[in-house]
């Protein structure tokens, strides 16, 4: 009797064991999981890599913590561009005051020239170079 429960106990752990053969040192977690821990994402991620496509692809925690490191880049490219904006919204916002000095500078010295001035007797103000 007990020789048929630990052989029963035997094949019950076997099965058990073959389930997880699939998974790398921190396998069977979820993608949010693998998101909050970065550490043992990467490391998953090096145990597949490490492994056959075939254990690749039909593995989930090989499939979550690929994932997992996607959404990572993806929120850090969507933060840098989000940043990008922010930087480019603060140069137009600052760009109307240099612009409308640009125009006026300008303006100046395209009376200067119609005023009988020249290329070398107008300066950037407008005003006629003495000399």
């Amino acid at each position: 009797m007990n020789v048929k429960i630990a052989h029963i106990a035997a094949i019950f752990t076997v099965l058990a064991l073959a389930g997880c053969a699939n998974n790398g040192p921190d396998g069977g977690h979820s993608e949010k999981w693998y998101e909050k821990h970065t550490a043992d994402m990467r490391a998953e991620n090096k145990w597949c890599a490490g492994q056959s496509l075939d254990t690749q692809m039909h593995s989930k925690s090989c499939t979550q913590a690929e994932r997992a490191a996607s959404n990572i880049i993806s929120q850090k490219e969507h933060q840098s561009y989000l940043n990008t904006i922010k930087s480019i919204d603060k140069g137009i916002a600052a760009l109307p005051k240099e612009a409308q000095q640009g125009e006026a500078q300008m303006r100046a010295y395209n009376n200067c020239l119609e005023n009988g001035g020249n290329f070398a007797s107008c300066d950037k103000t407008g005003d006629k170079k003495s000399g």
